[in-house]
C-alpha cells in the first residue's frame, strides 16, 4: 500500500506530508474502512512522537490524523503498542512540563498546549476504544501520568487565570486517562501505593465535574459516563470489603 510505504520512507519528507495532510482532510469525513490505513497511520505517528517538541507541520497534522483515526475501535487496536503508549506518555509528560513552565512565567499556552490535548486525546481514544492498550501500559508510564494528576488535583478548582483555566481543562483530561487505566486491576493495586495517591472518589469527582463541563459543548459523553460508572462500582466494592 503506498501510504504505508510512504509512512516507512523517513527520507521521503514532502511526500509522507502531503499524504498526512490528505488522510487527515479525509478522516474529518469518515474514518477508511480499510485498515491498512491505520497501520500506516501507526508508523507515522511513531515518526512524529519522536519529533514532537519540534512543533513541526508533519507532527500538528500527524497528531490530528490519528486522533481521528483512533477515534472507532478497530483502529485504536493497531494502536496499541507499547512503544506508542510508552512515547505519548513521555510527551505528554513533557508537555505538562512545559505548559506548566509557561503559567508560571505568564507566557501564553497556544501551539504546545494545542498539541497537548491532542496528545491526551489520542492517548485517551486508544484506551476507550482498545480495553487492551489498559493493560499494556508499563510500570514507568503509568506512575509518570498519575503522579501528574494526584500532584495538580488540587489546584484544580483554583484557575484565577486563563493559563490555569486552560491547564485545568488538560487535567481533566489527564484524570481520564488515569481512571481508564484505574480500572485494571494490577493498575489499580499499583497505584493505590502511589504516595499523595489522592483516591478512587477523588478520581470520580474530577472526572465528574470535566463532564459537566465538556457536555456544554459535546454533547458525546456517554462513554465518559461508563467510565464513571465503572470507577463507582469499584468503589463500593472497595467499601463492602473494606
Amino acid at each position: 500500500m503506498v501510504a504505508k510505504e510512504l509512512a516507512e520512507d523517513e527520507d521521503n519528507k514532502t511526500d509522507r506530508y502531503l499524504v498526512v495532510s490528505i488522510l487527515e482532510a479525509l478522516s474529518n469525513i469518515s474514518i477508511p474502512e480499510d485498515w491498512e490505513v491505520a497501520k500506516a497511520v501507526v508508523v507515522f505517528l511513531r515518526s512524529a512522537l519522536e519529533t514532537v517538541d519540534e512543533e513541526s507541520p508533519f507532527t500538528v497534522v500527524t497528531l490530528k490524523l490519528a486522533i481521528n483515526v483512533t477515534n472507532h475501535e478497530s483502529a485504536a487496536s493497531e494502536f496499541n503498542h507499547l512503544t506508542i503508549l510508552t512515547k505519548l506518555s513521555t510527551s505528554i509528560s513533557e508537555a505538562f512540563g512545559q505548559a506548566q513552565r509557561d503559567v508560571e512565567h505568564g507566557n501564553p499556552l497556544d501551539h504546545g498546549y494545542d498539541q497537548l490535548l491532542l496528545l491526551l486525546g489520542i492517548l485517551i481514544n486508544i484506551l476507550e476504544h482498545c480495553s487492551l492498550a489498559r493493560e499494556s501500559v508499563d510500570s514507568a508510564s503509568l506512575k509518570q501520568l498519575s503522579a501528574i494528576w494526584a500532584k495538580n488535583v488540587s489546584s484544580l478548582h483554583d484557575a484565577d487565570s486563563v493559563g490555569k483555566s486552560k491547564l485545568s481543562v488538560a487535567f481533566g483530561y489527564l484524570a481520564i486517562a488515569v481512571g481508564y487505566f484505574y480500572i485494571i486491576t494490577s493498575n489499580r493495586l499499583e497505584m493505590k501505593h502511589y504516595d499523595n495517591w489522592p483516591g478512587t472518589l477523588q478520581l470520580i469527582s474530577t472526572i465528574h465535574d470535566f463532564i459537566g463541563i465538556y457536555r456544554t459543548t459535546n454533547a458525546k459523553v456517554d462513554e465518559l459516563e461508563m467510565l464513571v460508572q465503572d470507577l463507582r462500582l469499584l468503589r463500593s466494592t472497595e467499601n463492602f470489603v473494606s
